[in-house]
């Protein structure tokens, strides 16, 4: 659960870093910032326009379509008709997505970022990604594995334990030729 607190820091920094084009995004934006009972019931999610009743504000576009209500499978992009959807409505759950450059690089972003629980984010991850991810879990084992074998080899060491030293480094020059066969495939 998100803290009003941190979605007001969230809306200020959108207003002064958006770079929204449509005055009536700053508005409606300004409009939430100034009220608090609608404010708890947004959810700042990505992929806004899954879900039953969602907002999306783009910035750097003058178009119609940066800004759209979408509300149960309709599309809507009329700034009137938007404000008062929300104004009316301001108990039901409004899902707002505005979806800025890097936007992952921003802790007021992240601060703020939901779940969406009609577009789970790991659903749409492909085989690739899934790939890429045990690869750099493998090499962190593989590397907290070798972190560990050094420190015993140290320790044997101090303690002038040939045998352990000699059992230990066998072990490292294994982990380490494992980690040059699995680089080759």
């Amino acid at each position: 659960m998100v803290e009003l607190y941190e979605k007001k820091q969230w809306l200020k920094w959108l207003l002064a870093n958006g770079a929204f084009q449509r005055r009536e995004i700053l508005w409606i934006l300004d409009y939430l910032l100034h009220h608090d009972s609608i404010l708890a019931n947004i959810k700042i999610v990505e992929q806004a326009s899954k879900t039953t009743r969602g907002l999306v504000l783009l910035p750097d576009k003058s178009t119609v379509d940066a800004l759209t209500l979408y509300l149960e499978g309709h599309q809507f992009c009329d700034p009137d008709q938007i404000f008062h959807e929300i104004r009316f409505n301001w108990k039901k759950p409004l899902y707002l997505e505005c979806p800025i450059p890097k936007a992952w690089e921003h802790p007021e972003f992240l601060a703020v970022l939901e779940d969406n629980p009609y577009h789970r984010w790991n659903d749409s991850l492909t085989d690739d990604v899934f790939d890429e991810v045990d690869s750099f879990i493998q090499s962190q084992q593989r590397q907290n594995e070798r972190t560990t074998l050094i420190e015993k080899i140290n320790l044997a060491i101090d303690a002038g334990n040939r045998e352990e030293f000699k059992r230990l480094s066998d072990q490292l020059a294994k982990l380490d030729l494992k980690k040059v066969i699995s680089n080759d495939k």
